[in-house]
């Protein structure tokens, strides 16, 4: 990382014009650069890159978990389940809810996973930017140990 930043500054530096000729015959060009594209926009684009990023996270013992609201930051949210149940059935059911108004409203349908003590996720697509919204768990028909994440993509 400390290397690719390194290098991003002198290369910028050099396309400025800033470092003379020296240094720029001392600047080694990069191995894996595709062809036809400047390094200094690959590297940008790379640092750039979309990926998920945690707007919250909890944990209960219990049988329901109910996260605070987050402002919504990019169109794909998603919930991340993870509950242990001990062989006895218990299933996680999580849905978000939207804030509107000051009162929260039911953002879509909710989804049944098994608690087999792995991570399940839940996606929704279609989410509004800049709109506060939560993740509503909950358990059944026993009260078991789970962690639940809502995250967002960009």
């Amino acid at each position: 990382m400390m290397r690719k930043l390194i290098y991003t500054i002198a290369t910028g530096a050099i396309a400025a014009g800033l470092l003379g000729p020296a240094a720029q015959a001392s600047t080694p060009e990069p191995a894996l650069a595709p062809a036809g594209t400047s390094v200094g926009v690959n590297a940008k684009a790379s640092s750039a890159a979309d990926r998920w990023f945690t707007l919250w996270s909890g944990h209960t013992k219990g049988k329901t978990l109910i996260g605070p609201g987050r402002n919504n930051k990019a169109r794909v949210l998603q919930a991340v389940v993870q509950c242990w149940s001990g062989g006895d059935g218990t299933r996680a059911t999580v849905r978000f809810d939207r804030r509107r108004l000051g009162v929260y409203y039911r953002a879509s349908k909710a989804r049944t996973f098994p608690c087999d003590g792995t991570k399940k996720y839940y996606r929704v697509s279609s989410a509004r930017i800049g709109t506060v919204y939560r993740v509503h768990l909950w358990l059944s028909p026993k009260s078991h140990t789970v962690m639940a994440w809502m995250q967002n993509y960009g």
